[in-house]
């Protein structure tokens, strides 16, 4: 799916029409988008289709009057976050953003009417704000996610809360890839030889590797707190399982009391008196109702039940 914005009166609005200094984002999109594309803008088909890979890694690459950045870009699955690639081709007379999960990543820069593909270079470099703010937004999320599987972690018997874990521990490594290959472009777009840097530019980029240095010192530390949950989940899984075998082996040792009390009482031996008497049967219940209560009283004190 192809869109076509323009900046008119400091006020981004969707065009019909492919134009001088419009940008063009391109969404789940299919080879006849990026053919339509490679008409309309004479950027190379080869540069546009090199988007289609899912794998593709962030780097910069120059083509004579033509830019390509690739930024690795987080997204949300149902099976955790992963990360995919957000092109930005910079053109003599366009600006061409590029990514399958174009509605996930360029939410906040469609509803930022402020940004002017006229100005590349700010309008870039706010493209790269935006996607570090978003790793940490979605680290935000993740971290919430831990302190579920902390809670739940305490009362565990079973693989689901260690499933839950090793969600996170997947999406930590996916970020922590794909923030550090974001820095080394970070780090080339500051030298000033792929985009020139006007006034006001330098100290956002600055703001933009300070937001990506924040995500990468955040992953950091989920990925430590994780390896710690991980090794302890092992042991607390054991511990509540010994609490399990306890709490039954107590409730069976109280629960034998009644039967080992009729069972002698059912042999075949004279009772006397107590035989006799009809009421018998209360007696003996009352009887092992007592002792069971004792036992179990001294039990709980012991904490074995």
């Amino acid at each position: 799916m192809i869109t076509i914005y323009k900046n008119e009166n400091d006020k981004l609005k969707k065009q019909k029409t492919i134009e001088a200094g419009t940008w063009i984002n391109v969404d789940h999109f299919s080879n006849d988008d990026l053919n339509e594309i490679h008409k309309t803008t004479n950027i190379e088909l080869e540069l546009l289709k090199k988007l289609m890979d899912t794998h593709e890694t962030a780097r910069v690459e120059q083509r004579e009057d033509t830019v390509l950045i690739v930024l690795k870009v987080p997204i949300k699955k149902y099976n955790g976050y992963r990360t995919v690639p957000l092109g930005i081709i910079i053109a003599p007379n366009h600006i061409v953003t590029i990514c399958n999960e174009g509605d996930q990543v360029l939410k906040q820069p469609l509803e930022d009417s402020s940004l002017n593909p006229l100005e590349k270079s700010n309008f870039t470099i706010q493209i790269f704000y935006y996607v570090a703010t978003l790793y940490l937004s979605h680290l935000e999320d993740v971290q919430n996610d831990l302190q579920n599987q902390e809670k739940s972690l305490y009362h565990a018997t079973n693989n689901n809360a260690l499933k839950g874990l090793m969600k996170i521990e997947k999406s930590l490594v996916y970020f922590m890839q794909s923030l550090s290959s974001n820095e080394m472009v970070l780090e080339r777009i500051a030298s000033g030889n792929v985009l020139p840097l006007y006034k006001g530019d330098e100290r956002l980029l600055e703001d933009a590797m300070i937001e990506n240095r924040q995500a990468i010192a955040m992953a950091n530390l989920y990925q430590e707190l994780l390896s710690s949950l991980t090794d302890s989940y092992g042991t607390i899984i054991s511990n509540n399982l010994n609490q399990i075998m306890k709490f039954l082996a107590g409730v069976t040792i109280v629960i034998s009391i009644p039967t080992m009390v009729s069972s002698f009482i059912g042999m075949n031996v004279p009772l006397g008196k107590l035989g006799e008497d009809p009421m018998a049967f209360i007696y003996l219940c009352v009887f092992s109702l007592i002792i069971s209560l004792i036992v179990a009283f001294y039990l709980k004190r012991k904490n074995m039940l």
